[in-house]
């Protein structure tokens, strides 16, 4: 669902429903009015519908701001799916290909948006590479997913990965950007820093999953 309040900066957004928990999704700026989106799910992970404004409450600087209105989050994402395709994840790309495509598939059976929601595909090895640009095409978003290989001898760049395509967030400046990242466990190869992957997710305003696949690796 989406809450929309009076200005602010910096938010967080709290349900006072008891037993359920809300986490914030986006955060969005505009004129005058601003819109949060946020999940809000019971205890077996079920949406909790029917909720209003006076179940969350917004805070900016320990100022309580007016929350205009809460409604289903109906906007279409924009879905950027970065793949591992390393040497690592060899045993794991049949898996992948399954997966993305089930996900795939429930994205464009999604009747509930006004819209369609758009898919991009980028695979980390070596570098960051766009497999399929964004599109609302998903027969074609899908058939980039169905072509990801794993290249020998590579490494993963996730968080490369991370940074070039929330850069490409900002210069689009999407409504509802999600990143979703599926990687092998192992050693990721980037030059960034923490803190330079985490600016550019900020300022690109999109929300980041990721995904790990295999066994942890062992600390020394």
């Amino acid at each position: 669902m989406v809450l929309r309040f009076s200005p602010a900066r910096l938010l967080l957004a709290f349900a006072l429903v008891t037993g359920v928990l809300a986490a914030p999704i986006l955060l969005r700026a505009q004129v005058q009015r601003h819109a949060m989106y946020v999940s809000v799910v019971d205890k077996e992970g079920q949406p909790v519908p029917g909720l209003g404004t006076k179940d969350f409450v917004v805070r900016e600087d320990n100022v309580v701001r007016e929350i205009l209105d809460v409604s289903p989050a109906d906007d279409p994402m924009q879905i950027a799916l970065l793949v591992d395709n390393s040497s690592a994840s060899e045993a794991f790309i049949r898996d992948y290909r399954v997966g993305l495509a089930a996900f795939i598939n429930t994205l464009a059976a999604d009747t509930a948006v006004k819209g369609k929601h758009q898919i991009a595909v980028v695979m980390l090895a070596s570098r960051p590479t766009i497999v399929k640009d964004y599109t609302s095409d998903f027969p074609l978003a899908l058939k980039g997913a169905q072509g990801i290989f794993s290249m020998p001898q590579t490494g993963t760049l996730l968080l490369d990965g991370i940074v070039e395509t929330s850069n490409g967030i900002s210069k689009r400046k999407m409504p509802r950007p999600v990143l979703i990242a599926v990687a092998t466990e192992g050693a990721d190869l980037s030059d960034r820093t923490y803190d330079f992957v985490l600016d550019a997710l900020h300022t690109s305003g999109a929300v980041l999953h990721v995904l790990k696949i295999g066994r942890p690796s062992k600390k020394k």
